[in-house]
């Protein structure tokens, strides 16, 4: 009876290792084509900077002694929030932290938006048009 709950949880515990650890030490991996589902090794990346922050948190809860490297493969992050970090995400004296661009690649993390549907007014015409306030005429 009690083999029957100690196996599903081992399986459990079996999978998160897998999701933990399958990268080689503490290096993991993002790119842009990459899924947060992945374990986040080079053949299958994380997709964003954030999936690789929580990562590399439960790494080092699991290993408070080996170095983390974090590297981004080329190509445009489109970040829809503000990637925060904080004190439990720096290293310490026995383990660095490092975030870098993978070798000979360029990772662009940009959170902008395209501005579409727009034109140019002179400031004549916003004046003529009434929108200017009398603070900027």
């Amino acid at each position: 009876m009690v083999s029957m709950y100690i196996r599903p949880l081992w399986v459990a515990i079996l999978i998160w290792s897998i999701g933990v650890c399958a990268t080689s030490g503490g290096e993991f991996y993002v790119a842009p084509n990459g899924d947060d589902a992945n374990p986040g090794t080079k053949q299958q990346p994380f997709a964003s900077l954030t999936r690789a922050r929580d990562a590399v948190r439960q790494f080092k809860k699991a290993d408070s002694t080996e170095d983390i490297v974090v590297l981004l493969r080329g190509g445009v992050y489109h970040l829809t929030e503000t990637v925060v970090f904080t004190l439990e995400d720096s290293g310490s004296l026995n383990q660095t932290i490092t975030y870098a661009a993978y070798p000979d690649e360029t990772p662009v993390l940009s959170a902008g938006v395209p501005a579409a549907q727009w034109k140019k007014l002179s400031p004549y015409h916003a004046l003529n048009e009434g929108t200017l306030t009398a603070k900027q005429r």
